[in-house]
């Protein structure tokens, strides 16, 4: 069975020969979180090595976000390395802040100046 099967019939402790046992119960506590109002996005961190995060907005009031890392190797098998649940910094209504600028995918602002937009 594939990684994904595992995941839609919620059978987690079939994970283990995807990652290595520390890193399963990080899955596991951090799936463990609702699913409903999730979004996902991904980004790659070198070769073969791809990031997936994990944005929870089931909690309006209290968003989550978690990273997921993992290596793909030569036989296209999947190797689960990390999973973390992240602090926010915080939130800001949709309406109160503009579109941030992008280029090449990335925002073009720094981190003080996204401060200073939300304050």
């Amino acid at each position: 069975k594939t990684l994904i099967e595992h995941a839609e019939k919620n059978a987690l402790h079939k994970l283990n020969k995807y990652c290595p046992k520390g890193v399963l119960e990080e899955v596991k506590s951090n799936s463990a979180k609702p699913q409903a109002g999730q979004r996902l996005g991904i980004s790659m961190l070198s070769n073969m090595k791809f990031e997936v995060y994990i944005f929870d907005f089931s909690e309006p009031s209290l968003p989550a976000m978690f990273t997921i890392q993992i290596r793909i190797n030569q036989g296209n098998s999947i190797r689960i390395l990390s999973s973390k649940q992240l602090n926010m910094m915080g939130t800001v209504d949709e309406n109160i802040l503009d579109v941030l600028p992008v280029e090449s995918g990335k925002c073009s602002l720094t981190m003080n100046e996204i401060m200073l937009m939300i304050r």
